[in-house]
Protein backbone atom coordinates (compact mmCIF):
# COMPACT_ATOMS: atom_id res chain seq x y z
CA UNK A 1 0.00 0.00 0.00
CA UNK A 2 2.85 2.40 0.86
CA UNK A 3 4.56 1.91 -2.51
CA UNK A 4 1.22 2.34 -4.31
CA UNK A 5 0.69 5.68 -2.55
CA UNK A 6 4.23 6.82 -3.37
CA UNK A 7 3.74 5.86 -7.03
CA UNK A 8 0.41 7.71 -7.18
CA UNK A 9 1.96 10.92 -5.81
CA UNK A 10 4.75 10.76 -8.38
CA UNK A 11 2.49 9.90 -11.33
CA UNK A 12 0.06 12.69 -10.45
CA UNK A 13 2.81 15.30 -10.22
CA UNK A 14 4.67 14.35 -13.39
CA UNK A 15 1.43 13.99 -15.41
CA UNK A 16 0.60 17.64 -14.71
CA UNK A 17 4.07 18.96 -15.56
CA UNK A 18 5.76 19.86 -18.84
CA UNK A 19 9.41 20.03 -19.82
CA UNK A 20 10.89 23.21 -18.39
CA UNK A 21 10.64 26.14 -20.76
CA UNK A 22 12.00 28.81 -18.43
CA UNK A 23 15.06 27.55 -16.59
CA UNK A 24 17.84 25.09 -17.27
CA UNK A 25 18.68 22.48 -14.61
CA UNK A 26 21.83 24.39 -13.63
CA UNK A 27 19.88 27.64 -13.25
CA UNK A 28 17.34 26.03 -10.91
CA UNK A 29 20.13 24.45 -8.87
CA UNK A 30 21.78 27.87 -8.61
CA UNK A 31 18.53 29.45 -7.37
CA UNK A 32 18.22 26.67 -4.82
CA UNK A 33 21.74 27.30 -3.57
CA UNK A 34 21.17 31.06 -3.33
CA UNK A 35 18.07 30.42 -1.22
CA UNK A 36 19.96 28.10 1.14
CA UNK A 37 22.34 30.97 1.88
CA UNK A 38 19.43 32.89 3.44
CA UNK A 39 18.46 30.11 5.85
CA UNK A 40 19.64 30.23 9.46
CA UNK A 41 17.40 27.43 10.67
CA UNK A 42 14.55 25.29 9.47
CA UNK A 43 12.34 22.46 10.62
CA UNK A 44 10.00 20.07 8.85
CA UNK A 45 8.23 16.74 9.05
CA UNK A 46 10.21 14.03 7.29
CA UNK A 47 9.10 10.60 6.08
CA UNK A 48 11.73 8.05 5.09
CA UNK A 49 11.13 4.68 3.45
CA UNK A 50 13.88 2.46 2.12
CA UNK A 51 14.73 -1.15 1.42
CA UNK A 52 17.96 -3.07 1.17
CA UNK A 53 17.80 -6.75 0.38
CA UNK A 54 15.04 -8.17 2.54
CA UNK A 55 15.15 -5.29 5.04
CA UNK A 56 12.62 -2.45 5.02
CA UNK A 57 12.83 0.78 7.00
CA UNK A 58 10.02 3.25 7.72
CA UNK A 59 10.45 6.38 9.80
CA UNK A 60 8.40 9.48 10.63
CA UNK A 61 10.66 12.26 11.86
CA UNK A 62 10.60 15.80 13.20
CA UNK A 63 13.66 17.30 11.53
CA UNK A 64 15.56 20.38 12.78
CA UNK A 65 18.48 22.25 11.18
CA UNK A 66 20.60 25.11 12.50
CA UNK A 67 23.31 26.78 10.40
CA UNK A 68 26.08 26.04 9.73
CA UNK A 69 25.08 22.37 10.10
CA UNK A 70 23.62 21.18 13.36
CA UNK A 71 20.93 18.58 12.70
CA UNK A 72 18.45 16.95 15.04
CA UNK A 73 16.04 14.13 14.20
CA UNK A 74 13.26 13.08 16.56
CA UNK A 75 11.82 9.76 15.38
CA UNK A 76 8.11 9.86 16.10
CA UNK A 77 7.51 6.37 14.77
CA UNK A 78 9.74 3.75 13.19
CA UNK A 79 9.80 0.05 12.46
CA UNK A 80 13.28 -0.71 13.79
CA UNK A 81 13.81 -1.74 17.41
CA UNK A 82 14.03 1.33 19.65
CA UNK A 83 13.25 3.74 16.80
CA UNK A 84 10.06 5.28 18.18
CA UNK A 85 10.92 8.07 20.60
CA UNK A 86 14.62 8.11 19.75
CA UNK A 87 16.57 11.32 19.21
CA UNK A 88 19.78 11.88 17.29
CA UNK A 89 21.89 15.02 16.90
CA UNK A 90 24.69 15.72 14.43
CA UNK A 91 27.13 17.84 16.44
CA UNK A 92 29.64 20.47 15.38
CA UNK A 93 32.45 17.90 15.56
CA UNK A 94 30.74 15.80 12.88
CA UNK A 95 29.79 12.98 15.25
CA UNK A 96 26.27 11.91 16.19
CA UNK A 97 24.99 11.75 19.75
CA UNK A 98 21.75 9.93 20.28
CA UNK A 99 19.51 7.85 22.45
CA UNK A 100 16.91 5.20 21.78
CA UNK A 101 13.28 5.49 22.76
CA UNK A 102 11.50 3.50 25.44
CA UNK A 103 13.33 1.79 28.30
CA UNK A 104 16.73 2.57 26.76
CA UNK A 105 16.11 6.34 26.66
CA UNK A 106 18.33 6.94 29.70
CA UNK A 107 21.39 5.79 27.75
CA UNK A 108 22.98 8.25 25.30
CA UNK A 109 25.87 7.29 23.05
CA UNK A 110 28.15 9.13 20.65
CA UNK A 111 29.20 7.50 17.38
CA UNK A 112 30.78 8.43 14.06
CA UNK A 113 28.17 9.64 11.60
CA UNK A 114 28.76 6.60 9.34
CA UNK A 115 28.04 4.17 12.19
CA UNK A 116 25.04 1.90 11.63
CA UNK A 117 23.31 3.35 14.69
CA UNK A 118 23.30 6.78 13.00
CA UNK A 119 22.37 5.86 9.42
CA UNK A 120 19.50 4.38 7.47
CA UNK A 121 19.68 0.76 6.34
CA UNK A 122 21.09 2.08 3.06
CA UNK A 123 23.84 3.95 4.88
CA UNK A 124 22.40 7.48 4.50
CA UNK A 125 23.95 9.75 7.14
CA UNK A 126 22.53 12.75 9.00
CA UNK A 127 24.33 15.18 6.73
CA UNK A 128 22.97 13.40 3.66
CA UNK A 129 19.39 14.08 4.77
CA UNK A 130 19.14 17.87 4.82
CA UNK A 131 18.55 20.54 2.17
CA UNK A 132 22.28 21.20 1.83
CA UNK A 133 22.76 17.54 0.89
CA UNK A 134 19.95 17.78 -1.66
CA UNK A 135 21.69 20.77 -3.25
CA UNK A 136 25.07 19.01 -3.21
CA UNK A 137 23.50 15.96 -4.79
CA UNK A 138 21.99 18.03 -7.58
CA UNK A 139 25.39 19.61 -8.25
CA UNK A 140 26.81 16.09 -8.56
CA UNK A 141 23.99 14.99 -10.84
CA UNK A 142 24.51 17.97 -13.16
CA UNK A 143 27.85 16.43 -14.13
CA UNK A 144 27.10 12.76 -13.69
CA UNK A 145 23.66 12.15 -15.14
CA UNK A 146 21.28 12.97 -17.94
CA UNK A 147 18.64 15.28 -16.46
CA UNK A 148 15.09 15.77 -17.66
CA UNK A 149 13.64 18.86 -15.99
CA UNK A 150 9.88 19.28 -15.72
CA UNK A 151 8.19 22.46 -14.54
CA UNK A 152 4.79 23.65 -13.43
CA UNK A 153 3.57 26.52 -11.20
CA UNK A 154 4.30 24.46 -8.08
CA UNK A 155 7.97 23.79 -8.84
CA UNK A 156 10.53 21.70 -10.70
CA UNK A 157 10.97 17.96 -10.98
CA UNK A 158 14.43 16.62 -11.77
CA UNK A 159 14.55 13.15 -13.29
CA UNK A 160 18.17 12.05 -13.38
CA UNK A 161 19.60 9.02 -15.19
CA UNK A 162 23.08 8.33 -13.84
CA UNK A 163 25.88 7.61 -16.28
CA UNK A 164 27.26 5.05 -13.81
CA UNK A 165 25.60 3.21 -10.93
CA UNK A 166 26.09 4.81 -7.52
CA UNK A 167 25.70 2.24 -4.73
CA UNK A 168 23.40 0.38 -7.10
CA UNK A 169 21.25 3.44 -7.85
CA UNK A 170 20.70 4.15 -11.55
CA UNK A 171 17.97 6.84 -11.45
CA UNK A 172 17.07 9.60 -9.02
CA UNK A 173 14.10 11.94 -8.87
CA UNK A 174 13.86 15.17 -6.86
CA UNK A 175 11.06 17.70 -6.64
CA UNK A 176 11.89 21.29 -5.67
CA UNK A 177 9.02 23.42 -4.39
CA UNK A 178 8.75 26.86 -5.98
CA UNK A 179 7.14 28.52 -2.94
CA UNK A 180 9.68 27.45 -0.32
CA UNK A 181 12.57 26.68 -2.71
CA UNK A 182 13.10 23.53 -0.69
CA UNK A 183 13.01 19.85 -1.68
CA UNK A 184 9.67 18.07 -1.17
CA UNK A 185 10.71 14.54 -2.07
CA UNK A 186 13.41 12.36 -3.56
CA UNK A 187 13.20 8.87 -5.04
CA UNK A 188 16.02 6.46 -5.80
CA UNK A 189 15.84 3.47 -8.14
CA UNK A 190 17.95 0.44 -8.85
CA UNK A 191 16.99 0.09 -12.51
CA UNK A 192 13.18 0.00 -12.31
CA UNK A 193 12.99 -0.89 -8.63
CA UNK A 194 12.19 1.85 -6.12
CA UNK A 195 14.57 1.46 -3.18
CA UNK A 196 14.24 4.78 -1.34
CA UNK A 197 11.64 7.49 -0.94
CA UNK A 198 12.07 10.54 1.29
CA UNK A 199 9.53 13.31 1.74
CA UNK A 200 9.79 16.61 3.60
CA UNK A 201 6.80 18.86 4.27
CA UNK A 202 5.42 21.47 6.69
CA UNK A 203 8.58 23.59 6.48
CA UNK A 204 9.14 26.31 9.06
CA UNK A 205 12.07 28.50 8.05
CA UNK A 206 14.06 30.94 10.20
CA UNK A 207 11.86 30.60 13.29
CA UNK A 208 14.84 31.21 15.59
CA UNK A 209 15.69 27.71 16.82
CA UNK A 210 18.00 27.83 19.88
CA UNK A 211 21.30 25.96 19.90
CA UNK A 212 20.17 24.19 23.07
CA UNK A 213 17.67 22.22 20.98
CA UNK A 214 20.60 20.31 19.50
CA UNK A 215 21.23 18.31 22.63
CA UNK A 216 19.57 14.92 23.06
CA UNK A 217 18.23 15.77 26.53
CA UNK A 218 16.53 18.98 25.41
CA UNK A 219 12.79 18.47 24.97
CA UNK A 220 11.53 19.93 21.70
CA UNK A 221 8.21 20.97 23.23
CA UNK A 222 10.14 23.59 25.22
CA UNK A 223 10.00 25.59 22.00
CA UNK A 224 6.37 26.31 22.87
CA UNK A 225 7.47 27.92 26.15
CA UNK A 226 9.90 30.08 24.17
CA UNK A 227 7.05 31.03 21.80
CA UNK A 228 9.01 29.71 18.84
CA UNK A 229 6.89 28.40 15.98
CA UNK A 230 7.52 24.68 15.74
CA UNK A 231 6.26 21.37 14.40
CA UNK A 232 5.91 19.42 17.65
CA UNK A 233 2.09 19.48 17.55
CA UNK A 234 1.67 18.41 13.93
CA UNK A 235 -0.56 15.33 13.59
CA UNK A 236 1.18 12.13 12.60
CA UNK A 237 -0.11 11.16 9.16
CA UNK A 238 0.63 7.46 8.97
CA UNK A 239 0.96 5.91 5.51
CA UNK A 240 -0.86 2.68 6.21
Amino acid sequence: MKKKLISFIFIFIISTMIHSQGYSPSEVVHLFGEHLNTIKDYQCRMYEWSIKGKKEEIRYINFYFLSPRLIRMDILKGNRAGDTGSIGVLREDGRVRGRKGGILSAIAVTVDREHGLATTIRGVTFDESDAIAAHERLLFLLDNSQIDLFEDPSGWLFECYLFEEDEGVTREVLFLDRLTMMPLFTKSYEKNKLVQFVQWDSYIINAGLPEELFHVRYKADKLNDLQITNNTNLPLDLRE
